[in-house]
């Protein structure tokens, strides 16, 4: 594969796996470190390969990007950090009634959530962050999680019923 491939690779996805790694360790730092580390290891995995070697390295990078988050995790115990999700995140949307929301200003949702996510399993809080953060499609979790879609939905349903189960006063 050519230079201009992963120059067009990295230009295409560096910022939603920025986001997609900031939001898992909160730190800014961590999280350049964490994508450099993403970009070579995909550099490294697929330079000596066949164009057509790859069917979506979106998520191959994202396979990679949460490995990295979990080595990331073993070695400083870092917690999630939710303070920059817009106002109008759809993770709200998907979680929240209104008379919920009704009770808490944005702030205080932001806290809860970052709260509920921080208790349910690692799998639940990434399946989330992928779904309602990045706003990937079924098809592309189940490539990066190597499960089906059929599982992926499952997954989403009990990953959204585990957060609800924990931001419940």
């Amino acid at each position: 594969m050519d230079k201009n491939y992963y120059n067009d690779i990295y230009d295409q996805h560096i910022n939603e796996v920025y986001r997609f790694v900031f939001l898992r360790t909160n730190s800014q730092e961590a999280s350049q470190d964490i994508c450099s580390d993403v970009f070579f290891k995909f550099y490294n995995s697929t330079k000596n390969k066949p164009a057509k070697y790859l069917k979506n390295p979106r998520a191959f990078i994202y396979k990679i990007a949460r490995n990295k988050v979990i080595d990331y995790y073993r070695t400083n115990k870092k917690n999630l950090s939710f303070d920059d999700l817009k106002e109008d995140s759809v993770i709200e949307d998907a979680l929240v009634d209104n008379s919920f929301e009704e009770k808490l200003n944005q702030e205080d949702l932001k806290q809860v959530i970052q709260r509920g996510l921080q208790q349910i399993k690692p799998l639940y809080a990434d399946i989330i962050i992928y779904k309602f953060v990045e706003e990937l499609s079924n098809q592309e979790i189940s490539n990066i999680l190597s499960k089906t879609e059929s599982n992926v939905r499952v997954l989403i349903h009990r990953s959204l019923k585990a957060l609800k189960d924990k931001i419940k006063f």
